[in-house]
């Protein structure tokens, strides 16, 4: 193993050829730059000649209608029996397995691969709001709580992995309105998943070091993609944005693992995200976003870091994302960055070009 730490020269050579770590102030913001996410391997096509200003992005809305929501109090008896509730009859906080589940838990995990794991909602408020930044600070802290113990529950129970997720608005792929997460336990590991953990491991065996490390210190650094941070996390838009206005959040110490966060930890990070959802609404009004709640796998994980990604929903995914793989984001993430630190610190967003 080398004990030499990564340098900018040298990580150019492991990941990028030489021309592709110029910033945007150096080449003039009209010239697309291809970049590396490198948790991912896969690269980002940042083409800022097709930016569009935050207030001009396609909205799509619903209509509210609590009477006949599923996951408003009082309608409990339309879902599925819950598994776990915090509160008693003004709850704060449900689950219960997923109507229409992507997996069985019922089935076998031999061959011909059923489709086997668990699949649980999470409704986070028993009031009918719909974004996570509309709930109280109590619902938000119970929410959080329940995630790190379903994650935990699965990872007992002797499941490979555990994937939390959050999608808000009709862009996002949310087939209800009501404020919900969802979760998936696998028997097994996701093939980019594997492959994630299995880059991680290498560049750590090459540079001592681990990517989320070499970010870390890449982002706090040069500053301009950053967007907040505390004593404990970092909040940033990645080098490598696959959308307008993504955000990533970063633990600073070494944590593996989401679930096993203290108490007052996931107290913070509910606080955190819904600050940060909180800007990135008023960024972008009526955005649709999903969140993603990364911690490490159950069987053989790599990963020194838990990751909650938070990827608004503004521009469509069509035939290029599908024959390469690769996404094509117009906003620079320095200048998303800036506009939603401005944003949270009480400023008006700031839509001119990035100087």
């Amino acid at each position: 193993m080398s004990n030499v730490s990564p340098t900018t020269e040298s990580i150019r050579e492991l990941v990028l050829p030489t021309n592709e770590w110029t910033s945007p102030t150096e080449i003039g913001i009209e010239v697309p730059q291809r970049r590396l996410d490198l948790f991912t391997g896969k690269h980002v096509l940042i083409a800022a000649t097709r930016d569009t200003r935050p207030d001009e992005y396609e909205r799509l809305v619903w209509e509210r209608t609590p009477s006949d929501c599923p996951f408003c109090l009082g309608n409990e008896s339309q879902t599925p029996s819950e598994r776990l509730r915090n509160g008693e009859s003004n709850w704060l906080t449900r689950v219960f397995p997923n109507k229409f589940p992507a997996v069985s838990e019922g089935c076998s995990v031999d061959p011909p691969l059923p489709a086997a794991g668990g699949h649980e909602v999470i409704v986070e408020s028993s009031r009918h709001v719909g974004s996570y930044a509309e709930l109280t600070d109590e619902e938000a802290r119970s929410a959080f709580s329940v995630y790190s113990a379903r994650l935990r529950h699965y990872r007992e129970q002797g499941f490979a992995s555990g994937h939390l997720f959050k999608n808000f608005g009709p862009n996002a792929g949310a087939s209800l309105e009501h404020v919900h997460s969802q979760l998936i336990a696998l028997h097994r590991v996701p093939s980019p998943v594997r492959q994630r953990d299995k880059r991680n491991w290498r560049f750590r065996e090459r540079w001592n070091e681990s990517i989320a490390s070499m970010v870390l210190r890449r982002e706090c650094r040069d500053q301009v993609r950053l967007i907040t941070e505390d004593d404990d996390v970092v909040a940033f838009a990645p080098f490598a944005s696959r959308a307008p206005y993504e955000m990533r959040i970063l633990p600073k110490r070494v944590e593996p693992a989401f679930e096993d966060l203290a108490a007052i930890r996931l107290d913070n990070l509910s606080r955190l995200l819904h600050r940060l959802i909180k800007c990135l609404e008023m960024t972008i009004p009526d955005v649709s976003y999903n969140v993603v709640f990364h911690t490490r796998t159950w069987r053989r994980g790599t990963t020194d870091r838990w990751q909650i990604e938070l990827v608004p929903r503004v521009t469509r995914w069509a035939g290029f994302e599908l024959a390469t793989d690769e996404y094509i984001n117009p906003v620079w993430p320095e200048l998303a960055a800036r506009r939603l630190r401005k944003t949270l610190s009480g400023e008006a967003a700031d839509a001119s070009p990035l100087q």
